[in-house]
């Protein structure tokens, strides 16, 4: 098995086909949206010869707190196929993500369910309340609270976020956070 990274305008017709067949397998109810969401920024990606068996993307997004806006990463699309499970993929992938946030961004989001997982590999619960930008408003996301996750750069450039604090990210089509 081999781990790339790609970003999205070098993902070939082969390998975008193959990322298809993984991510709509991977999550229940998964959208044109949440596909075009993972686009746009870096992709890692595990291959078993031309077959995608696990994916992470980073993606700009522009992260929201009272009193300011950063320009950081959201991570999108993780993803490991059922028959590769358990055997280390997710958190190599992470370890990726972890690095290219380092390189690109001061600071990164995901929503997940999978707390633990994350949590084991360096990411903090955000116990605040989450929000959607949308025409310069603030929209409460109540579902979203608690499933929120940042990853603090080694530097130490993420220390001075206040997890208890406000986090909003912008509003966009199909599923916000």
């Amino acid at each position: 098995m081999e781990v790339v990274q790609l970003r999205s305008e070098e993902i070939d017709a082969q390998t975008r086909a193959s990322l298809r067949k993984l991510l709509w397998a991977a999550f229940d109810g998964f959208t044109e949206d949440d596909w075009a969401h993972g686009f746009g920024g870096i992709h890692v990606v595990v291959l078993d010869g031309a077959r995608a068996v696990g994916h992470a993307a980073v993606v700009p997004r522009r992260i929201h707190f009272r009193g300011g806006v950063i320009d950081g990463g959201y991570v999108e699309g993780v993803a490991v196929d059922a028959n590769h499970r358990g055997a280390g993929i997710g958190t190599a992938i992470m370890r990726e993500v972890s690095q290219i946030v380092s390189d690109v961004y001061p600071l990164c989001l995901l929503s997940t369910h999978a707390h633990e997982f994350y949590e084991r590999i360096g990411w903090e619960r955000w116990r605040g309340p989450s929000f959607v930008v949308a025409a310069g408003q603030w929209r409460r996301t109540v579902e979203e609270d608690g499933g929120i996750m940042l990853l603090r750069r080694p530097d130490g450039l993420a220390l001075r976020v206040d997890l208890q604090s406000e986090v909003a990210v912008d509003e966009r089509a199909g599923d916000d956070w």
